[in-house]
C-alpha cells in the first residue's frame, strides 16, 4: 500500500540516491500539475516528499505545496528551508553545517576509501548523514575489499570515540542503521512510494523518469504497475529471508545490474552485507565494553552474497537428482 508521494518539482532536481540525472532542461513542473499532485496526495492520504530544482520556487508553487505536510529535499544551499540537503562533492566546510541537519552525501567509492574518517567526522557534526555511493555497479573485488577496510576503520573509530566518552553514536547509514532495525527498511519504490514527474505521469522512482523508462500511470488515470507483486520482497527469492535490513534494495539499481527489478546484483548484496558486518563488529565491541549479553548481537553469517548459498543449494540438489 502506497504511503509516500515523491514530487519532482522540475527537470533539474538533484539525485538523492544511486541514479544519475541527465540534462532535461530547467523547466519547472507546471503549476497545474503540482496542484493536481497535491490533490492526489490529499485524496490518497500520502505523505509528500518534494524534490526541489536548482532554482527558486515562485510564490504560487510555495502556496500550493503548503496545502499538505511535506519534507523538502534540495541541493545544499539552494533552498535554506529544506529538510534534507544533498551534497555531491566531498565538503571542505562541514564544520559550518547545521548540527541538527539531515544530509545526503553522494560520492564515488574511491572518495570513501581515501577519506573514511573524514566522513565519520562529518557524521559526528550533523544530526544524520546518509552516504550514497554512486558507482557501486562498477565495484570489482578490489573495490569491495577497500570498502570493507574503510568500514572497519570507521567502526574502530566509533568504538574509540565511545571509550573517550563521546555519546551517542553518530547517525551514519553505513554503520549504525542496521543496529537500530528489526525488520527491512528498504526503499520499496512502487510498493510504499511512487513518484510523479513534471510530465504528470507516475514512475516507480525519480531514476526511472531520468532514465526514460516507461511510466506506470498518470495523475488523471491513477497508478498502474504491471505485476506489482513482483516488486514486493516476499516475491524476491534472494531478499525475502535476508536480514541486511539497512539495504536500500534499489529497484532501479536491480534493473540496471540484473535486468530484474526484484533481484539485486552481486555488488549491491555484498555492499549491504559488509555494512551489516560492520554494524555487528561495533555491537560486539560495545557489548564487551559494557559487559552486556551478546545474544542480541547481529548474528554472524558465512556469506556476503545470499546468492552464493542459493547457488550451492541448487547445485547440490541437481547433483542428488542425477
Amino acid at each position: 500500500m502506497l504511503k509516500y508521494l515523491i514530487v519532482l518539482l522540475g527537470d533539474d532536481c538533484p539525485s538523492f540516491c544511486h541514479y544519475p540525472t541527465r540534462d532535461l532542461g530547467h523547466e519547472l513542473m507546471p503549476l497545474s500539475v503540482l496542484q493536481q499532485a497535491v490533490r492526489y496526495a490529499m485524496m490518497e492520504n500520502l505523505q509528500v516528499q518534494f524534490l526541489a530544482p536548482d532554482q527558486p520556487l515562485p510564490k504560487a508553487y510555495v502556496e500550493a505545496m503548503s496545502q499538505v505536510e511535506f519534507s523538502l529535499y534540495a541541493r545544499k544551499g539552494m533552498h535554506p528551508e529544506s529538510d534534507v540537503e544533498i551534497v555531491e562533492v566531498m565538503p571542505g566546510d562541514a564544520e559550518t553545517w547545521n548540527p541538527q541537519g539531515v544530509y545526503i552525501l553522494r560520492i564515488e567509492g574511491r572518495t570513501l576509501f581515501e577519506q573514511p574518517l573524514r566522513i565519520l567526522d562529518i557524521a559526528h557534526r550533523v544530526g544524520r548523514l546518509n552516504v550514497v555511493l554512486t558507482d557501486v555497479d562498477h565495484f570489482g573485488e578490489e573495490d569491495l575489499a577497500k570498502y570493507e577496510a574503510a568500514l572497519r576503520a570507521m567502526g574502530s573509530a566509533v568504538v574509540s570515540d565511545y571509550r573517550e566518552g563521546h555519546w551517542p553514536l553518530p547517525e551514519l547509514n553505513l554503520l549504525t542503521d542496521r543496529m537500530a532495525l528489526g525488520q527491512m527498511n528498504n526503499c520499496d519504490a512502487g510498493v510504499n512510494s511512487i513518484t510523479v514527474a513534471p510530465d504528470g505521469r507516475f514512475y516507480l522512482c525519480p531514476a526511472f523518469y531520468y532514465d526514460r523508462q516507461p511510466a506506470v500511470g498518470s495523475l488523471e488515470e491513477g497508478v498502474d504497475i504491471p505485476n506489482r507483486q513482483l516488486l514486493q520482497r516476499d516475491h524476491a527469492p534472494i531478499c525475502r529471508l535476508c536480514d541486511a535490513y539497512q539495504c536500500r534494495r534499489c529497484v532501479w539499481f536491480n534493473h540496471r545490474t540484473t535486468r530484474e527489478q526484484n533481484t539485486p546484483g552481486h555488488e549491491q548484496c555484498v555492499v549491504a552485507h559488509l555494512e551489516r558486518n560492520a554494524s555487528r563488529r561495533i555491537q560486539l565491541e560495545l557489548a564487551r565494553e559494557l559487559g552486556l549479553d551478546e545474544t542480541d548481537i547481529i548474528p554472524a553469517l558465512p556469506y556476503l552474497d545470499p546468492f552464493e548459498i542459493a547457488n550451492k543449494w541448487n547445485k547440490t540438489n541437481k547433483d542428488d537428482s542425477i
